[in-house]
C-alpha cells in the first residue's frame, strides 16, 4: 500500500491526515506489483514494472494481437470517481492518438478495464530522460531543441498542448545519438487538472520551474506558448544554467518569472538570446516553435564558445544538477484574491506618490493623526497580549498588518493561537511580524510566520 497526497503526490504515513506541504489529505493506493503476469482487457499482458508516477503505473506489456511490446499505463484508481476527469483523459487519449511524429511517443490504444481501471498503451522507448542523461554540450542541447520544436509544431497544429514538457517527459533514445522522444503528449494533466487551469480552490497544476507566470498567477486555458516557455526552462538547464531563478518561496518564484530576469550566465551567448525570448512574462512576445527551432538551428557551435567535454554525446551529472531551488515545502497554491488585492495595494501606493499634496493642509493632518491613532491602538495590543498577534479590529486594515484568509471544504472554527476568530471562510487581520503564529481550523493546526497576506485552505 502507498499513502500519497491527491494533490503534491508527495509520500505520507497515513491515509486521512494532511499533507505538510499543501494541506490536501492523503489517501491510500493499492500497490499494483501484484499485477503483473496478469491482462488487462484481455489484450496486453503485463510482463513487468517500468516505473510509477503522479497518475498511475507504467508497465513493460506484450500486446498479444501481433506479439510485440508496449509501454501500458494503468491509472491510479483515486481517479475513477471524478467523472469530468475521466471524460477528458479519453477525450485527450482519443486527440493524442492522431499525433504521428518521429519525436512523440505514439498512443496506441487506451480505453478502461470491466473494473473500471483506465488504461493507456503506448509505443516503448528504450532510453533515458534527460534528467537522467545529465547536461549536454551546446551542439548536443540544439539537436535536441529543434526536435522538440518539431515535436511541439506537429502537436499544436492539431490542437494538442503538451501542458508538462520537462526533462523528466522527454527519453533520450538508446542507440540513437540525439534522438529523443516526448512522453505524453496532452495527456500529463489532464486528469490533475480536467479544466486545463486552476481549481477553484486556486491550485496549480504542474511543475513550478517550467510553469509560465500567465499559468502560474492567472490559471491561464492551455496555450501554445506555456509550451514554448516550458522549452526555454528545460534547454536552459539542459545546456548547464543551473538555479535560473534565485527564489525561497513558491510565491517569489513566480514573482521573479513575472517581472525579473531568469540567470542565464554561463550559457553562449546566441543560447542565451534564443532562451531569453522563450521566458519572456508576455506569452505573445514568445516565439513559436518554427521561429525557435530557426533560431536554433542558426546558431554556430564550431566557433560559439562551449563549456563542456563535446567528446560525449551526454556528460553524467548528478540529478541534483536539475533540482529545483531548496527551501521551506513548496506549496503549489495560489490565491487569487491574494495576488488581486496586492495588485490594489502596489496601484494605491503609486497614486499615493504620484498625485500633488492636498491644498487643505488640514486635511493631510488628520489622516495622519488617524493613522497614528491605528498604531498606537495596534502597540497597546501587541503588549497586551504577549502570548501572540491577535486580530485586528478595524474594518480598514492599516498598513502595518497583514490579511489571513481561511478556507475549508465544509464548516469549521477557526482559532488564532487558540482562540476563536470566526468560521470558514473567514479573513483577519494581525499585524505584520516575524513571530510565528498558529491558525487553526477544526482539528487541524497550522504555523505559519505573518509577514505577508496568506490565504490557507484546510
Amino acid at each position: 500500500m502507498r499513502v500519497v497526497c491527491a494533490n503534491c503526490d508527495a509520500e505520507g504515513a497515513a491515509a486521512g491526515t494532511p499533507c505538510p506541504a499543501c494541506g490536501t489529505l492523503f489517501v491510500q493506493i493499492t500497490d499494483d506489483d501484484d499485477l503483473v503476469g496478469r491482462t488487462i482487457d484481455g489484450r496486453f499482458q503485463l510482463l513487468g514494472k517500468l516505473g510509477k508516477g503522479g497518475m498511475g503505473t507504467v508497465y513493460r506489456a506484450n500486446q498479444i494481437s501481433i506479439g510485440r511490446e508496449v509501454a501500458l499505463k494503468l491509472i491510479d484508481r483515486r481517479f475513477e470517481g471524478d467523472v469530468v476527469a475521466v471524460k477528458r483523459f479519453l477525450r485527450e487519449a482519443q486527440l493524442a492518438s492522431k499525433l504521428a511524429h518521429p519525436n512523440s511517443v505514439g498512443v496506441i490504444d487506451f480505453g478502461q478495464t470491466a473494473d473500471g481501471r483506465l488504461y493507456l498503451a503506448m509505443e516503448l522507448a528504450k532510453g533515458k530522460t534527460l534528467f537522467e542523461a545529465g547536461v549536454q554540450p551546446l551542439a548536443q542541447v540544439i539537436r535536441i531543441g529543434a526536435q522538440l520544436c518539431d515535436a511541439l509544431e506537429a502537436a499544436h497544429a492539431i490542437g494538442i498542448i503538451h501542458r508538462d514538457l520537462k526533462l523528466e517527459n522527454v527519453i533520450l533514445l538508446d542507440g540513437d545519438r540525439g534522438h529523443v522522444k516526448v512522453l505524453d503528449f496532452g495527456l500529463a494533466r489532464s486528469l490533475l487538472d480536467p479544466d486545463g487551469r486552476a481549481t477553484e480552490a486556486g491550485l496549480i497544476a504542474g511543475t513550478p520551474r517550467y510553469l509560465s507566470p500567465e499559468v502560474a498567477l492567472n490559471g491561464a486555458a492551455p496555450a501554445p506558448a506555456q509550451d514554448l516557455y516550458a522549452l526555454g526552462v528545460l534547454l536552459g538547464e539542459l545546456a548547464g544554467a543551473g538555479t535560473l531563478w534565485d527564489a525561497p518561496t513558491i510565491e517569489s518564484l513566480f514573482t521573479q518569472k513575472a517581472h525579473g530576469a531568469p540567470n542565464l550566465d554561463g550559457l553562449p551567448a546566441p543560447l542565451r538570446s534564443v532562451i531569453s525570448r522563450l521566458l519572456d512574462p508576455s506569452p505573445e512576445a514568445r516565439p513559436g516553435a518554427a521561429a525557435t527551432r530557426a533560431m536554433l538551428q542558426a546558431i554556430d557551435t564550431t566557433h560559439a564558445p562551449i563549456a563542456f567535454d563535446t567528446t560525449s554525446a551526454a556528460l553524467d551529472v548528478p540529478s541534483a544538477a536539475f533540482a529545483p531551488p531548496q527551501s521551506a515545502p513548496v506549496v503549489l497554491e495560489i490565491d487569487r484574491t491574494w495576488v488581486e488585492e496586492k495588485a490594489a495595494k502596489a496601484a494605491v501606493h503609486q497614486v499615493r506618490q504620484t498625485a500633488k499634496p492636498p491644498r487643505r493642509i488640514w486635511g493631510v493632518v488628520a489622516a495622519l493623526g488617524a493613522i497614528a491613532t491605528v498604531v498606537i491602538v495596534a502597540v497597546k495590543l501587541v503588549r497586551t497580549h504577549p502570548a501572540g498577534p491577535k486580530p485586528v479590529a478595524e474594518a480598514i486594515p492599516a498598513a502595518h498588518t497583514v490579511s489571513i484568509s481561511v478556507h475549508s471544504a465544509r464548516v469549521e472554527t477557526v482559532t488564532l493561537d487558540g482562540k476563536p476568530v470566526g468560521t470558514t471562510p473567514v479573513k483577519f487581520y494581525v499585524p505584520k511580524g516575524t513571530k510565528a503564529i498558529i491558525v487553526g481550523a477544526g482539528r487541524v493546526e497550522r504555523t505559519i510566520t505573518p509577514d505577508r497576506d496568506q490565504n490557507l485552505d484546510f
